[in-house]
């Protein structure tokens, strides 16, 4: 996997993180596919009333406190993860998260 392609998937995986946490997507689409139940959505609506600020896994993290929700809440944790596996946990996963972080953060200032 060559230069361009790190670039490449470190920018995707960037995209990804900010449509998960900077909007509604992955709730939108779960209440699309009717899948209040599994995903806790009733919840997630009551808890969104007085936490305006916060989104879905956040909510996931205060309701089950365990390893997974505490990596799904946190974008860094989660843009590690993707490049590592997306590199197939090469030596360029480092180049890659370095990509991730510098096109996430561009992202949240605009």
């Amino acid at each position: 996997m060559g230069t361009q392609a790190n670039i490449i998937l470190g920018a995707s995986c960037a995209a990804l993180a900010f449509l998960i946490y900077k909007t509604d997507a992955f709730v939108e689409y779960a209440r699309l596919l009717q899948l209040h139940r599994f995903f806790l959505l009733n919840e997630y609506f009551c808890f969104k009333i007085n936490n305006l600020d916060k989104n879905y896994f956040d909510f996931l993290k205060q309701r089950k406190h365990n390893f997974l929700t505490t990596l799904l809440a946190c974008p860094y944790c989660l843009g590690f993860w993707l490049c590592a596996i997306g590199s197939k946990f090469s030596f360029f996963t480092l180049f890659c998260y370095c990509v991730y972080i510098i096109v996430y953060k561009i992202m949240n200032r605009l």
